[in-house]
C-alpha cells in the first residue's frame, strides 16, 4: 500500500513541477507587461508634462554636477524615464570617468618624471633671472620714492603669470623693507654723536639742579638742628629759672614765718608787765 502510494506521487511530482512552472512564467509575464506599463505611462507623462522631465533633469544634474545635460537627457532618455536605471547609468558613468581621468593623471605623472633630466636646466634658468631681478631691485641707499614706483611698475610689466608678480612682489617688498631698515640704520649712526651730546648736556642741567637742590635741603637741615638746639638750651634754662623761682619761694615763706615771730616777740617785749595787785 505504502509502494503504491510513493510511486503515485512520485508520478504527480512532474505535473506539480509544470504547475510551479507555469505560475512563474506567468508572474514574471505580468512584471514584465507592468514594467512596460510604468516605462510606458513614465514616457507618456514626460510627452504630456514638460516641466516634470525638468524637474527630473534638474535633480539629476544636481545629483551629478560633472555629467553634462545632454548626457543625463540621453541616459534617461534611453531608460525610458525611469530614475533609478537612469542613476545607476550614470554612477556607471562617472566611476569609468573617474578611473580614466586616474589613468591620465598616472600617465602625465609619469610622463613628467620621465623629462626630469631637462628639469635641472630650468631650475638653472630661473636662478639666474630670478638672481638677475634681485640685482636689478636690489636696495640702494640713495633711491627716493619715485625710483622704487618705477621699479614696482618694471617689475610687474616684465611677469609672466600671476605666480610670477607675486613673487617679484614679494622679492621687491623685502627689499625695500631692507633699504628702510639701513636707511634708519645709518640715520641713528649719523645722528648718534649728536644725541649723545644732547644727552650729556641734559644729564649734567639735571646734575646741577640735583646738586642745588640738595645743597638748599642740607642747608634747610642745618637750621633746623640749630633751631632744635636753641629751643633744647631754652627749655633747659627755663626749668633752670622755675627751679630757682620755687626756691625763692621756699626763702619767701620762711623769711615771712620769721619776720611774723619777731614781730610778736617784739610787741610783746615792748608792753608792760601787768599784775593783778590782789593776787599775792
Amino acid at each position: 500500500m505504502s509502494v503504491v502510494s510513493f510511486s503515485g506521487s512520485k508520478r504527480l511530482q512532474p505535473s506539480e513541477d509544470g504547475r510551479a512552472g507555469e505560475q512563474l512564467l506567468g508572474k514574471r509575464a505580468r512584471w514584465q507587461e507592468e514594467d512596460q506599463r510604468h516605462s510606458n505611462c513614465g514616457i507618456a507623462f514626460a510627452r504630456a508634462h514638460p516641466a516634470g522631465r525638468r524637474s527630473t533633469l534638474q535633480a539629476l544634474a544636481a545629483l551629478f554636477p560633472g555629467m553634462s545635460d545632454h548626457d543625463i537627457a540621453s541616459v534617461l532618455s534611453e531608460y525610458g524615464n525611469d530614475v533609478d536605471a537612469a542613476i545607476r547609468r550614470l554612477n556607471e558613468l562617472q566611476l569609468s570617468r573617474a578611473s580614466g581621468d586616474t589613468a591620465r593623471g598616472t600617465a602625465s605623472a609619469d610622463g613628467s618624471g620621465a623629462a626630469t633630466p631637462a628639469t635641472p636646466v630650468v631650475a638653472a634658468e630661473e636662478a639666474q633671472v630670478e638672481a638677475k631681478v634681485v640685482e636689478e631691485i636690489s636696495p640702494a641707499p640713495q633711491k627716493t620714492a619715485s625710483e622704487w614706483v618705477e621699479a614696482m611698475v618694471r617689475e610687474m610689466s616684465s611677469a609672466r603669470d600671476l605666480e610670477d608678480a607675486r613673487a617679484r612682489a614679494a622679492r621687491l617688498l623685502e627689499a625695500f623693507e631692507r633699504g628702510v631698515l639701513s636707511h634708519s640704520a645709518s640715520q641713528e649712526t649719523a645722528s648718534s654723536p649728536t644725541k649723545l651730546r644732547h644727552q650729556a648736556s641734559e644729564l649734567a642741567r639735571e646734575n646741577a639742579l640735583l646738586k642745588r637742590a640738595v645743597a638748599i635741603q642740607n642747608a634747610r637741615l642745618h637750621e633746623a638742628g640749630a633751631r632744635e638746639r636753641e629751643v633744647a638750651e631754652l627749655r633747659a634754662a627755663l626749668s633752670e629759672k622755675e627751679r630757682q623761682v620755687q626756691g625763692l619761694q621756699v626763702q619767701v615763706y620762711s623769711l615771712q614765718v620769721h619776720l611774723q615771730k619777731a614781730t610778736a616777740d617784739a610787741e610783746r617785749a615792748l608792753q608792760p608787765e601787768f599784775r593783778n595787785p590782789d593776787v599775792f
